[in-house]
């Protein structure tokens, strides 16, 4: 029996390498596991798809951030930028990637799990509130990478703080 950590690390580095010079939609799941030398059967103990791979390897990345916040709330926003920007750097290889594959998805689902919780006992308020923070800084962190990650982390931070920068 294959070892499910060897598993997992070995199908996602494959994943990576072939998205260096393909598509995803350019991708098998036969040629990940024929790459891998990794079995069908233990891909799909592991993964639902080639997505699933990326969606997951994001999640386990963006769990060693230290933003286990229940709830948001605007006075945590610049941290949590702050914070995804300065990973965001430290992975600068692996997001750019991510965009040039238009993969930006992967990182919203793995966000989403990461910074909303509990949203099942929020009031519809909260939630209007939660979503329009979340998807606003998930499309501030795509701008910035698209943009090639000019700004540093604070100059970031900085500049959605001094808002009417934006409308200059």
């Amino acid at each position: 029996m294959e070892n499910k950590g060897y598993v997992k690390n070995k199908l996602q580095t494959v994943l990576i390498e072939l998205l260096k010079d393909h598509n995803l939609e350019d991708i098998s799941i036969t040629m990940v596991c024929k790459m891998s030398q990794v079995s069908r059967a233990s891909f799909y103990r592991n993964y639902t798809s080639l997505e699933d791979i990326i969606v997951k390897a994001n999640k386990n990345l963006l769990s060693t951030i230290d933003i286990n916040q229940r709830y948001f709330d605007f006075d945590k926003v610049e941290s949590i930028l702050y914070a995804l920007a300065t990973y965001a750097i430290l992975y600068r290889d692996y997001y750019s990637l991510l965009h040039r594959r238009k993969l930006n998805n992967t990182i919203l689902i793995a966000l989403k799990d990461l910074l909303i919780k509990h949203e099942e006992t929020k009031s519809n308020k909260d939630k209007y509130l939660t979503a329009f923070i979340f998807f606003g800084i998930h499309g501030i962190i795509s701008s910035w990478i698209r943009n090639g990650m000019q700004e540093t982390p604070k100059e970031l931070v900085l500049t959605i703080r001094n808002k009417e920068s934006l409308y200059s």
